[in-house]
């Protein structure tokens, strides 16, 4: 039996592996057995608001609980956004990605706000199937 969430409004500028990496790094034990667009290749991505949704799956519930809890976090879409520009080597290597879910709560990337993040009011959203 497998075990997925479905995640809303990813920020459709961070690709895919970014996604399965950022998961990886976070919960520490969680390994993405399968990513796919949610409901399918043709309508996961939302043109108006630059958003992207989709279904990540895992072996274990445990891996998808931790997973459903890592995206709840109230800052998780500007932790993406940086995640990233880390991993693909155009952040500031001072800014480094937290390795735990009690880091990511103090994860402050400095006193200025994210000027990249998009005014659209859209959070985030996680549902464990």
């Amino acid at each position: 039996m497998s075990h997925s969430i479905i995640v809303s409004n990813v920020p459709e500028t961070v690709s895919d592996g970014s996604v399965i990496r950022y998961i990886r790094e976070m919960t520490g034990s969680a390994d993405v057995v399968h990513m796919q667009p949610f409901p399918d290749q043709y309508h996961y991505i939302n043109d108006n608001n630059g958003t992207k949704t989709m279904q990540v799956f895992f072996a274990t519930e445990s891996e998808a609980q931790s997973a459903n809890t890592l995206f709840q976090g109230p800052n998780v879409e500007q932790d993406l956004e940086r995640a990233q520009q880390l991993f693909h080597g155009t952040s500031n290597p001072s800014a480094q990605v937290p390795r735990t879910v009690t880091e990511l709560d103090s994860w402050v990337a400095g006193d200025a706000p994210n000027t990249e993040v998009r005014p659209t009011g859209r959070r985030i959203s996680v549902t464990m199937i």
